[in-house]
């Protein structure tokens, strides 16, 4: 037998693998259905909205009479805080918490979803790393 005949382990692996990713990938075109029970994640609560200002929605089941206090808390969540000292000591909304990475609460948490990095302030400025909570303790439960 010709080495020209003969095909290397190698490219043997390399074919049977990209079959198996091939196949592999016709199976999984379906949208995985949700386990039982899972459909209602947030119980009464759930809002059934896959676009990317579900988390700015109200509860599923909020009472009318509970929006007024829902859209105050929306406004906290929207308004700048102020470093502490910057604005007398009666004004609203003071202290940025224990890093200040951004003014808002809404500057990190975009589309009211989780946190994440700031955009870039300006032009050839990068943005800032991802916010991370990082807690220091013993498991004692003294703190």
């Amino acid at each position: 037998m010709t080495s020209k005949n003969r095909r290397s382990p190698l490219s043997f692996s390399a074919g049977l693998l990209t079959l198996t990713f091939l196949t592999l990938g016709a199976v999984g075109g379906d949208t995985p259905r949700p386990w039982p029970g899972e459909e209602l994640s947030g119980g009464e609560t759930t809002v059934f909205d896959g676009k990317h200002s579900a988390y700015g929605r109200a509860l599923g089941n909020l009472d009318r009479s509970r929006w007024l206090p829902m859209r105050a808390g929306k406004r906290l969540f929207e308004n700048p805080w102020h470093p502490p000292g910057s604005v007398p000591a009666t004004a609203p909304r003071q202290g940025l918490g224990p890093l200040f990475n951004a003014t808002a609460c809404v500057d990190c948490h975009f589309r009211d979803g989780r946190g994440g990095p700031p955009e870039s302030p300006a032009p050839g400025i990068a943005p800032a790393p991802a916010p991370t909570l990082l807690r220091w303790g013993l498991p004692s439960g003294d703190g």
